[in-house]
Formats: C-alpha cells, structure tokens, sequence
C-alpha cells in the first residue's frame, strides 16, 4: 500500500494589522481512523475559535485498518475534482472576529500508497467552486510535511468557514499522522509543523501601541486626553496620575477601559495640578505597550457672576441692592452707564433722576489668586417717573349750551420726593353728555406737570392720571313764543281761547325743537268782557326738547255778545176774551246750556177788533247774550169759535193743533177753504168723506178760517196753528 502523508494543517487570518504573526487557529491530532467518532472536535484551538470540528462525507472515503495511525481509502479516479459528487475531508472554524486572515492549511505528515494521487483545497467562502490548491503526495515510507499557501486570499468576514479537501485522480490508499521534524515535499516552512496532524493557520495582530496627543480643553477640574487610533484596536485603556512614574493613579483611571473612542473628557481634577497620562490598545489577540506619556497642567479656576434682571424702580424709591453673585463668593462690584441717571453709593444703586428711562448697570468681579477674573455681566434698569396726582379741580353748572364743554377751575399737585413742589398747567374739562341732566360725569384732558420752585423737576414725574372731577349739572336753557295771539270769541259759556301763530325763539345750533299745544289757551273768565288774559299751556317737543324749558307767552283777548234772535209767535183773541199768553221761539242762535232766558213779552195796548204788535217787554238772556227781536200780531176778533148747518154741527180738532187738524161732519164733495186772518186764501180741499184730515205744519203760526162751500148752506169754523 502507498502511503499519503499529510502535514499538520494550518489556517492564518489578519484584518489589515500592521504587525501579523502566525498562529495555529485549530489542530487536529492523528487517530484511529476505525474508532473515532466523526464529527471529530479540534485537540487545539486558539481564542478566536469558537467551535473546530473535523468530518468526512462517507462512502467513497472511509477508514482502512490502522496499525495506530489513520489510514483512508478512495476511490474517487476522475482528473478534475467535481465538489457536487466527490468525497471530502471536512474542516470547519467558527470565529469571534468580525474578520480573520487565514494564513496556512498543513498536513504535518502524509504518505500515499500511489504517488498519482491528488488532496485539493476548496472552501466555503466562494460555496467550494474553485481550489485554493493541492496538497503534495509522494510514494514511499517517509511523511512529508505538505500546505497549501491562504496568506494572498483577502480577510474572510464570514463568522464560520468550511475547509474541504477532496483526493481525486487515482483510489489509492493513504495515511495521515502526527509527528515533528518530517521533512517538506513542497517548501513548506518547518517552522509550520507542530507535530499534530492537521492544522489550521491563521495571522495574529496584536495592535501596536498608539500615539498619545496633547490634551485639549483643559479647564479648572478637567482635560481631554487624546491619541491617534491604530489599526485593528477595539478598545483602549487610559492612565491618568499625578506622578510621571505612574506609582499612584487618580481614582478611577488606572487602566480605565474607554471603548474605541480617541478621546476621553478626564473629570473630578483639582485646579492649577500638573497631570499625566498614557494610553494602551487592545484587541481580541492582546493588548499593546503603553504609548507615550503626556503632561498637561489644570487651569485657575474660573468663575461666573449671576445678575438676575433688576426689577423696574421708580424716581424716588431707596437705594438698591443690584444682588449679582460670583459662583467664587467672592464680593461683586458696580458700575453704571450713565451716574447722572443713577450712581453707585455703598456698592448700591442710587437713583438720580429719570434721564432716558434707563441705564445700564455692570456686574465685575476682576478675580484673585486662586479665580480668573469673571466675565462682566450688566442689566437694564428701568427707572419710571414718580406717580402724582393733581386734585381739587372742580367745574361749573352751565346752562345747556349744545357742548360738552366744561369750565374748571382750581386744582394742586401732591408733594413728590424730598419736599419737592411742581406745578400744573391746566387742561380742559368735558361733560359726559351734552345734554341736560343732574350729576354728569366731567372728565379732564390735558393736564400736565410743569418744574417746581424749589427743585421739583416735572421730568422726574408723571401724572398718575387727569385729575378727577365732582358731577357737576346741566341745566336746561329757557325758549320764549314770539308772533302768537289769542283769538277774540263769541261768548260760548267756556274759557276756551283759541292761540293762532307763534314761533319758538333760542333755539341753540341745530337742535330739533317743535313748539306743540299752541293753538288752544284758557280765558281767565267765561263772561262777556275785552282785555281779559289768556293763559297757554303750550309745549315744547322733538328730539332736543329736553334740554329747554318754555315761557308762556303773555297773551289776551275779548268775549263778545253772543246772538241771538227770538221771534214772537202771532196769537189772537176773541174780542172781550182775556189775552192769550205771548209766546215766542228762539230762531236764530241758541242759548248755552245752564243759561235761559227770563222775562216776559208785551203787547201794543188795545182791545178792539184789529191787530196789535207784540214786544219784547222784559225778555231777556242776560249781559252774555245780544237779542235780535222779530215781532208778531196779536189779532182781535170776533166771536167765529162754532158755525152748523141745519142738521149738523162743523167739529175741528185738535184745536189748536200743530200738524194736522180733522175735519168732521163734512158733506161730500164740498170744497174746504182755509183763510188767514188778513183773508188771504191758503189751503183748499174737496172732500171725499164726512172727516178729513187737513195739514197745517207747513202754516205759520196763527189764527185761520176754515170755510165750506159746494153745499146748500155755506158754513165757517175757527182754529189756531200753534
């Protein structure tokens, strides 16, 4: 049988390190092929290997007999290796890196029963389609030490990595084992042969130490330490002590691990300190020698000032405490902008005068030996002039005038400050409304402060507001009647006058005023008279009414007579008879209700047949009443009161009457004729019964003949027309 030996196998990784030196990543030791149990764990793996398994893919590669070293069986003849079909050694590494440079694959010592015989190298990185290289075989008893050259692949970032190794070419019988000092077939370097089997080589780096830089942003209490970062480090350790030696270290930064930053802000430090420090890197593989040591001096402390904003003050008020601190404690000082606005008195604020308003007030603090000076703070104060007021102003009642003006007078500031005395100039005053009305709000406008005699500067001042006035009334303003007359009557039995004209005079501006109720008055007397005075209730309307008041016109007029005229009934009588009762009716005007007349009417003396005139005797109404008098005529006759015929008696009723009178006892078809007293014919009548009614409204009043012809006897009868 030929024999295959196989170097001790091994796999080197880098991650772009400066300084790399190989080192075995995993080892597999020579075994008994027939009683191992696959997969087989790695006898030796370096730190970054995580787990290291060894396997085979089976039928076609499988243990022979061993003699205490392993001998494999192939049978796999083809001249090209297919990875999808033939057997395989199988080699798999899980790592800790994020990278791993593999630098070697060895077989430490193999021999092959047929020097035809190939082992190719495949892995997984490119999923085994290419070879990384063959192994070298040759006939004979010896092993040889045989590699395959990873250090030119690039860094694998994969975290686990299959290695396979596939004989091909010719079935052979072949054997690995473990041993040391074999001799190489292929140049590989001895120093590669660690005297197991198989290994797996990778490139350590240990990262170089790194350069420390000058610390930056240094204050009282604190530093930056920085360095300049070196390759493939993942961490760095600080050193920070008050010794160049490093015997002592501040607390907390004796080989302080601070991440894979280049920079640490350094804190907890005493002020005005000399200091040191230095810096280690580290990686996985080990951690480098300390850089260069840096000194670096903490600074004085500083110091601040806090100057709160000063509250507004006002011209007058006490001195003020400006309250700035320094975080030193130690005492704050003053200064001012403007000293004739205010001044520094006993590291106070002295208030001057008003000036612009405000000034602006420094805060130093210029430091000592142990604090920087501090930076200057300032603040506005805000001086507003001192609050007066002006009182006893007063104003005048004014008749309405169609203005809101206000007459004022009087007035006096209060003291200001230390004694001080202004004066004012006066403003002008305004009533609330216009219009008529007790107690009316006055306000004032215009106001003002004016320089004291004894110092008092008005500008140091302000009126707290317009002095307040008292109500004060507007009383309305008084409207007069011109061009009115009251109207001569005729006597009624009222005192009703009628007002004709009349125009208001004092109207003010453009005010709406109409005069009402200016056309009717009152007599002073209901009775006939001249001159007698009427008294008006006139009345003042429209929208400005309310701010008048009205005179009464003086006003008079007459009451005349009022007339009448009464007409005398006509009476008569028969001779010898007593005289009827004269009567008369009022035909013209009328007397006033509760007014009558008294008296009676007379007659021309007589008392033969005839007529005789009838007179107003001692008829009267009264002084109020002026009577016209239309006479009548007693009539005297003679006796005609009954007239018959033979058979029958001529009746007249009602007798006297008014509308109408009845006619009895009238043969038919007589004529009836009616006569006045003068004889004056004025009614006529045929009959067509033995009654007939006969109207005499429309008569005058009176004594009248009725008279029957058409009949054998003609016959007469009297009656009287009231």
């Amino acid at each position: 049988m030929k024999k295959i030996y196989i170097l001790a196998t091994a796999i080197f990784i880098t991650a772009n390190m400066l300084a790399q030196t190989p080192k075995v990543a995993a080892s597999w030791d020579d075994y008994g092929a027939t009683t191992a149990v696959f997969p087989l764990s790695a006898k030796t793996a370096a730190s970054v290997i995580t787990s290291a398994l060894q396997n085979h893919s089976g039928s076609t590669l499988t243990p022979a007999n061993s003699d205490t070293r392993c001998y494999w069986n192939t049978t796999n003849a083809n001249a090209t290796v297919n990875p999808s079909t033939d057997a395989y050694f199988s080699y798999t590494v899980t790592t800790n890196l994020s990278s791993i440079k593999f630098d070697r694959f060895v077989y430490c010592g193999l021999a092959s029963f047929n020097n035809n015989l190939r082992l190719q190298l495949r892995w997984s990185v490119d999923k085994f389609a290419s070879s990384l290289g063959d192994l070298m075989t040759l006939t004979g008893t010896s092993y040889y030490l045989t590699s395959v050259d990873l250090s030119g692949q690039s860094a694998v970032t994969d975290s686990t990595i299959e290695f396979r190794v596939y004989p091909y070419k010719v079935g052979t019988t072949f054997t690995l084992t473990s041993a040391e000092g074999l001799s190489s077939g292929d140049g590989t370097p001895s120093s590669y042969n660690n005297g197991l089997a198989t290994n797996i080589w990778y490139l350590d780096y240990t990262p170089a130490a790194p350069a420390a830089s000058p610390a930056t942003d240094t204050t009282n209490i604190s530093f930056k330490a920085n360095w300049i970062s070196v390759s493939a480090a993942t961490n760095y350790f600080l050193d920070v002590s008050t010794s160049n030696t490093f015997g002592t270290f501040v607390t907390g930064y004796n080989n302080l691990s601070v991440g894979n930053d280049t920079s640490l802000n350094v804190t907890g430090l005493s002020p005005n300190t000399v200091y040191y420090y230095r810096i280690r890197a580290y990686n996985i593989n080990g951690t480098s020698t300390n850089s260069s040591t840096i000194s670096v001096t903490t600074l004085k402390t500083n110091q601040s000032i806090t100057f709160n904003p000063i509250s507004a003050c006002t011209y007058g008020d006490a001195d003020i405490d400006p309250g700035a601190t320094a975080s030193s404690t130690l005492e704050v000082a003053y200064t001012t902008s403007n000293s004739a606005i205010a001044d520094i008195v006993n590291n106070k604020i002295h208030i001057v005068s008003v000036g612009t308003g405000s000034v602006t007030i420094y805060a130093n603090q210029p430091g000592n030996t142990s604090y920087n000076a501090a930076q200057k703070d300032s603040q506005t104060l805000t001086i507003s002039p001192k609050s007066v007021t002006i009182t006893g102003v007063t104003a005048a009642a004014k008749v309405y005038d169609g203005t809101t003006t206000a007459i004022l007078s009087g007035g006096a500031v209060t003291t200001g400050v230390n004694t001080e005395t202004l004066a004012i100039t006066a403003g002008t005053g305004k009533f609330a409304d216009k219009n008529v009305a007790p107690n009316i709000s006055v306000t004032a406008t215009g106001y003002a402060l004016t320089d004291g005699t004894n110092g008092g500067l008005a500008a140091n001042y302000s009126l707290s507001a317009q002095p307040e006035i008292p109500n004060q009334s507007i009383t309305a303003a008084n409207l007069t009647v011109s061009g009115s007359s009251a109207s001569n009557k005729v006597y009624d039995g009222t005192t009703t006058a009628i007002i004709t004209g009349g125009i208001l005079a004092g109207i003010i501006g453009s005010d709406v005023v109409t005069l009402a109720a200016n056309t009717t008055g009152i007599f002073s007397s209901s009775a006939v008279g001249t001159g007698i005075t009427v008294t008006s209730a006139m009345t003042i309307t429209g929208a400005g009414a309310g701010n008048y008041t009205l005179t009464q016109p003086a006003l008079s007029a007459n009451i005349t007579q009022r007339p009448i005229t009464i007409t005398a009934n006509a009476e008569s009588k028969v001779k010898g008879n007593v005289d009827p009762a004269l009567t008369y009716t009022i035909t013209s005007g009328n007397l006033i209700k509760g007014d009558e007349l008294s008296g009676n009417l007379t007659r021309e003396p007589g008392d033969t047949v005839g007529t005789y005139p009838i007179e107003i005797g001692t008829l009267t109404a009264g002084h109020n009443y002026y009577i016209t008098f239309v006479s009548a005529n007693l009539t005297i006759e003679l006796n005609t009161d009954v007239m018959s015929t033979a058979e029958n008696q001529l009746v007249v009723y009602p007798n006297p009457g008014s509308d109408y009178v009845y006619i009895a006892n009238i043969p038919e078809n007589t004529i009836i004729y009616v006569y006045n007293m003068f004889g004056n014919l004025v009614r006529d009548k045929i009959s067509t019964s033995t009654t007939e009614q006969l109207e005499i409204r429309d008569l005058p009043s009176g004594v009248y003949i009725i008279k029957l012809s058409g009949t054998q006897n003609e016959t007469a009868i009297r009656f009287i027309k009231q």
